[in-house]
């Protein structure tokens, strides 16, 4: 990208197979004050091309191409070549491909028809921002209500922190002791714990070293709170343990509060950048394999295998409708079968139904607690699931529906759903440009 403290122009390329579509666009986009170079291509390749050899600002691309598409070209440009902003046009809006154009960072996703004019002021707006800089610093998301888990066997301590921490907007979980706190964390995979030390059961260093151990909660930032041990010697035992901070009690609440949404602002960078770095183990890796793929069925499994290994999640579930009524059914290996985990009559008329409203609606249906069914909740004897259920949407149909069941309550977060939803998107572009016969034969000649 160009130092925006020069006079270098603003470099736009503009990727369209329609020459005078890309031509009458270049010409609405040559008039700011501040100097622009509009360049065109017809196709991925030349759109490349302009790129190695100007380096570019602003890239608008047409999502339907020949060889190479929209989302394939923003994939291939990483590093010094991506440029500050990207759009992409599409006549093709599904849930899918909206979410992997956010995958990949497209700023701006724009369904046809278009107006030129619409187009040119989100070019403005961006040129404005690279000319100078943008320097605004953004709170994290205030939309997001934090789960706080406090353990404390005193109701005292409870009531107090309860009245505090709802009137700051955050949610509120109690622990009396140290079995409880962990039985709670893992069903709720809290934000963030206040955890007293002598507690019944398992004091707060023994729940601290299990946190540290669990997987699932080594990441939930941990602030020991405590008026029992609070010799140097202890806090130096605690912060070896793993915990994040350390408060002695009687504390000001104010600089408690202070510390929680420090801890929580770090929490959200680092989830993002685990979710981001959990994008870049799986797509590029799936995205390879499903080129080498030449069925339906190959193509179905090696979607389950990577989404099981990039998410950690149990059971992974893709069926494919055919045009001839029959099916095609792929988990990843180590998953139940359908069968297995739906062997209560209840479970399976979830799983069911939620598959069915999925396919026919086209949208995700997404349930984070089965305890919230009393159905499901008498016949789990307490335990507790969460499952996302993710129509396969392509460009011409809606293929099939992917589900993803993880025996942990409040797994799915919108980040995992957008995940799932980008790569059943992948998946069903990857089928309709296989040699797949839409009458319902598979591309070796044999049937679904």
């Amino acid at each position: 990208m160009n130092d925006p403290n020069t006079e270098s122009p603003i470099r736009i390329v503009i990727v369209d197979d329609h020459p005078n579509t890309a031509t009458m666009l270049a010409r609405v986009l040559t008039k700011f004050e501040t100097p622009v170079e509009v360049f065109t291509a017809l196709n991925a390749k030349e759109a490349i091309h302009q790129i190695d050899e100007r380096g570019i600002d602003i890239l608008i691309t047409d999502f339907m191409m020949p060889e190479i598409n929209g989302l394939e070209l923003i994939e291939k440009l990483d590093g010094a070549k991506r440029p500050a902003h990207i759009i992409l046009i599409t006549a093709y809006d599904t849930p899918g491909l909206a979410v992997a154009a956010r995958q990949l960072n497209v700023k701006d996703y724009l369904v046809k028809p278009v107006q030129p004019e619409r187009i040119r002021e989100i070019v403005r707006c961006v040129i404005e921002e690279l000319r100078p800089p943008a320097t605004n610093l953004t709170e994290p998301d205030c939309k997001h209500v934090f789960k706080i888990l406090v353990a404390d066997d005193n109701p005292d301590n409870l009531k107090l922190l309860r009245t505090r921490l709802v009137s700051e907007g955050y949610e509120f979980f109690p622990a009396w002791d140290g079995e409880e706190t962990l039985n709670i964390a893992r069903a709720e995979l809290p934000d963030l714990v206040l955890l007293d030390v002598s507690m019944p059961k398992k004091d707060g260093f023994q729940v601290l070293r299990e946190f540290r151990e669990d997987l699932n909660l080594k990441h939930i930032p941990v602030i020991i709170v405590t008026a029992a041990r609070i010799g140097s010697k202890d806090i130096r035992d605690g912060l070896l343990l793993g915990a994040d901070d350390y408060v002695i009690k009687p504390f000001d609440w104010r600089e408690l509060a202070a510390r929680i949404h420090s801890k929580l602002r770090v929490k959200q960078a680092e989830d993002a950048l685990r979710c981001k770095n959990m994008e870049l183990a799986i797509f590029p890796k799936l995205s390879q394999d499903l080129r080498g793929q030449n069925s339906i069925e190959s193509i179905a499994s090696a979607l389950a295998n990577h989404l099981a290994d990039g998410l950690g999640v149990q059971n992974v579930w893709l069926e494919i409708n055919l045009s001839d009524g029959s099916q095609i059914w792929c988990s990843n290996p180590s998953a139940l079968s359908p069968e297995a985990l739906a062997a209560d009559p209840h479970i399976g008329m979830m799983i069911h139904d939620a598959q069915e409203t999925a396919y026919s609606s086209g949208s995700s249906v997404l349930l984070q607690d089965s305890r919230s069914i009393p159905e499901l909740d008498a016949d789990l004897g307490g335990e507790s699931f969460s499952a996302a259920f993710v129509p396969v949407i392509g460009l011409n149909k809606t293929w099939g529906v992917l589900s993803v069941i993880e025996r942990r309550s409040n797994f799915f977060k919108k980040e995992h759903l957008e995940i799932v939803e980008a790569l059943g998107f992948m998946a069903a572009l990857a089928i309709e440009n296989s040699k797949f016969d839409p009458n319902g034969q598979t591309p070796n000649g044999s049937k679904g």
